[in-house]
């Protein structure tokens, strides 16, 4: 079964709407719609709520390999006209058998030359550690760093969107200090090294950065000759911060007798990540008639949102904090309903543009 599938058949299970889970969620029942139509998968936060939600793991939903709780296959049986009941049970072929004596032989091996192989190592770590304090030991900045538990005493790191560029503020007090200290920033293109500055125990540093989903913050220690990288924090889902929130653009077409009548568009979008997120501030809205550019509107903001349109689940609600932007349009004559489309602007509180369309309804 598909993620959405999986959330679709929980949700029934629970006896609950699309809008009875989005509400549960602070979402919109759109966000739980495009779920179950795997348009979309949800983010990780809403990945763990459903998860609580359903009584399931995080990889149930996901894995499609994963079966639903309480799936089980049964066994395959047969009545006899006699009333007795036969059971088709598997038997094990000789042929079976020397396939599973085999793999159980491979797996065994296989783990004897792990051990061997974890053995050479430690012998080979030695032998690194035994070397003059004037060679150092160089680390790859990345995940795979030598953290232990308790090696920061405090760690205070924070990051905003300036409208071009993630900014790094990086603060962070380790228990063993000296020698030389760098701040490493990695993503998945991009790795960006700043010298960190001492202020009362504190090691400090800024650090601007590209737009990018993840990173992984490295302090780099240099002590008595020897490199040590220590991860810090990993930032995730950054996209939040310099991306409109989930955006929706819903237009109520009405076509009859070739003329396509009066129509508001609405643009709904859902609260960004924080404070310091990227809000739109305003927009436009143009009507295409066949490829052809018939009109355009300047968005408006909507104070107060309300639903916009009912369904068998019930009225729509948006999530608190949502901005609606309108538009209305006049009428047209239109060869048929497919040749409609709106496509809208939205300005951001940056000044950047975001764009989106809408055909046949809403995307």
């Amino acid at each position: 079964m598909t993620t959405g599938e999986k959330i679709a058949a929980l949700r029934r299970e629970l006896d609950l709407s699309q809008e009875a889970l989005a509400d549960k969620l602070g979402l919109s029942r759109q966000a739980v719609s495009k779920w179950e139509a795997d348009q979309t998968v949800p983010g990780m936060e809403n990945l763990v709520e459903l998860a609580k939600l359903f009584g399931v793991s995080v990889d149930t939903l996901l894995r499609p390999d994963e079966p639903l709780p309480g799936k089980s296959v049964e066994s395959p049986t047969a009545f006899q006209p006699n009333g007795y009941t036969i059971s088709y049970k598997p038997e094990l072929t000789k042929k079976t058998k020397w396939f599973i004596w085999c793999l159980s032989a491979l797996i065994a091996v296989s783990v004897l030359c792990g051990i061997v192989s974890l053995v050479w190592l430690d012998k080979l770590q030695k032998q690194v550690d035994s070397m003059p304090t004037g060679m150092n030991t160089v680390y790859v900045p990345g995940p795979d760093t030598n953290t232990q538990p308790g090696d920061f005493t405090s760690i205070h790191n924070e990051v905003h969107f300036d409208g071009e560029n993630l900014r790094f503020s990086c603060k962070v007090m380790p228990r063993e200090a000296g020698g030389g200290a760098w701040f490493v920033l990695q993503g998945d293109e991009t790795t960006l090294e700043a010298q960190a500055l001492e202020e009362n125990g504190m090691l400090k540093a800024d650090i601007t950065a590209p737009p990018a989903q993840t990173y992984i913050l490295i302090l780099r220690l240099q002590q008595d000759g020897k490199t040590r990288n220590l991860e810090v924090e990993t930032f995730y889902d950054l996209n939040k911060l310099y991306k409109l929130g989930d955006t929706f653009v819903h237009a109520p077409f009405s076509w009859r007798g070739g003329t396509l009548e009066a129509v508001t568009v609405t643009v709904d979008v859902q609260p960004g990540l924080s404070e310091n997120s990227v809000k739109p501030t305003g927009g436009r809205a143009e009507l295409y008639i066949s490829g052809e550019l018939v009109e355009t509107h300047e968005l408006r903001v909507e104070e107060n949102a309300q639903p916009i349109w009912h369904d068998a689940d019930g009225p729509v609600r948006f999530a608190e904090g949502s901005i609606q932007l309108c538009a209305d349009f006049s009428a047209h004559e239109s060869p048929s309903i497919d040749a409609v489309e709106i496509r809208v602007t939205l300005t951001d509180n940056f000044g950047n543009e975001h764009q989106y369309s809408s055909s046949n309804g809403y995307e």
